[in-house]
């Protein structure tokens, strides 16, 4: 057993020097200094990949390059036969149906087709969103031409079986990635742009962006399988210590629920006393370790807990408002209304619609007396969705599921960690202020 334990600490003092190494080496051209990672914006779908996208889809875009980049993107990304006839790019393309606001994020033409195009970095797949946008691209489709269809994603993942399929009819859709046609094409585009230094090193700053967000490390992979494959004995640790990461992943977090809890209950004026888990697994139910144990094991995606606010004036009758602090992959908290307050979640709860914070505004402002609620949902009208924990400079919400580059500092250190979790209790409370001066709540108040 000893000799098991020093192999495992062996290797995983050369894996450690090995990514020292690499970080020091990857960054001798200054790499490191992204900016879009510098201004946190990495991981925004609207104000970050969307508009760079399409300005360089744009044949009147500023990177005065004409129509080459959009060619391309119809030869690289979309493999059209005909893509030097690729013309008319669109972005956030308005649909042609019932669903108010609903858009297509980049639409296109060749001579074949009529092309759109659904970009997804974190969020949801809306209920029948491909389906809608599918009946628009063929109803916008001239004789010559057919509907297709892309959902761009960062690994070419699947789309939700509820986005494009409608009763017992569905829709076609191809997959495309960030992580392999996006990046080829954008590798284009640098090539192309040899001699406009500027434009180049935009789009170099834009691909190690890219790169970072589909986990392409300039060949650590290789370095580190390189470590554990050189024999028996490396490999044989490298598998004990796979055992035990899962355990490892549980530990932190339970660290970390155990630490905002005792925060929040000791600072805010509302209790955290409801526990609440969407699961498919009755193992995960018994309680909140089993949830955060099944978070892995089970693939458990949605649990965490709330306190009942009080009762506000709704369109319908009254509804009870919520504080939530929970769990997908990342870790989210915001205000919900819903028909019960004794912690039980109503059937599809969480198919939320959503509706932001605007800084800058009351909350009452946003937040009318007069609530409208969608009933057919049977779930909660989630009123803001702004709110995640973040990391201590504000950079992406941490990760408990791939446990994100930004994120093992904090997760691994207790002073980094307390540090995240007071400013998301300051938030938190921020958030509850605004409620108790916004006046919505009717009765019951508890705040």
């Amino acid at each position: 057993m000893s000799d098991d334990i020093h192999a495992c600490q062996s290797l995983l003092d050369q894996v450690i020097q090995v990514i020292q190494c690499h970080e020091e080496h990857a960054n001798k051209q200054g790499e490191n200094f992204n900016i879009f990672s510098i201004l946190k914006v990495g991981r925004d779908e609207v104000r970050t990949h969307s508009r760079f996208i399409y300005e360089l889809l744009n044949p009147r875009g500023r990177h005065g390059q004409g129509n080459v980049f959009l060619t391309e993107f119809a030869r690289i990304v979309l493999d059209c036969k005909d893509y030097e006839t690729a013309r008319n790019p669109k972005r956030e393309d308005r649909t042609e149906n019932s669903v108010k606001d609903r858009r297509i994020d980049f639409t296109l033409e060749t001579d074949s087709a009529v092309i759109g195009i659904e970009l997804k970095i974190d969020a949801k797949d809306q209920n029948r969103q491909l389906y809608d946008y599918y009946q628009t691209l063929e109803s916008r489709a001239g004789r010559s031409q057919k509907p297709k269809l892309f959902y761009l994603t960062l690994d070419g993942k699947e789309a939700s079986e509820n986005s494009y399929v409608k009763g017992e009819k569905k829709v076609d859709y191809e997959q495309i990635c960030f992580s392999e046609n996006i990046l080829n094409w954008i590798s284009k585009c640098i090539q192309i742009s040899a001699e406009k230094s500027v434009l180049r090193e935009a789009l170099i700053q834009y691909k190690i962006l890219v790169e970072k967000l589909v986990g392409i490390n300039g060949g650590l992979d290789v370095k580190v399988l390189k470590k554990i494959s050189k024999g028996s004995e490396a490999l044989k640790a490298a598998i004990e210590i796979g055992k035990v990461l899962n355990e490892a992943k549980v530990a932190v977090q339970k660290k970390f629920w155990s630490s905002l809890l005792k925060k929040l209950n000791g600072k805010n004026s509302v209790k955290f006393d409801h526990y609440f888990i969407e699961s498919h697994s009755p193992k995960c139910r018994k309680s909140f370790d089993d949830s955060v144990e099944g978070y892995y094991k089970y693939r458990n995606k949605v649990f965490g807990v709330f306190c009942d606010l009080g009762e506000v004036d709704g369109a319908s009758g009254s509804l009870h408002m919520r504080l939530h602090v929970e769990i997908w992959d990342k870790v989210y908290y915001g205000l919900c209304l819903s028909e019960s307050s004794d912690g039980k979640r109503v059937e599809g709860s969480v198919n939320e619609t959503f509706v932001c914070r605007s800084k800058g505004k009351n909350f009452s402002d946003i937040f009318p007396k007069e609530i409208s609620y969608d009933a057919d949902k049977k779930g909660c009208l989630w009123l803001t969705s702004d709110g995640g924990v973040r990391g201590v400079e504000g950079n992406d919400r941490v990760d408990f599921k791939d446990f994100g580059e930004n994120d093992e500092e904090m997760l691994v250190d207790s002073k980094v960690m307390g540090e995240v979790i007071d400013k998301a209790v300051e938030d938190i409370n921020s958030l509850v202020d605004e409620v108790r001066r916004s006046g919505v709540l009717i009765k019951g108040a508890k705040i």
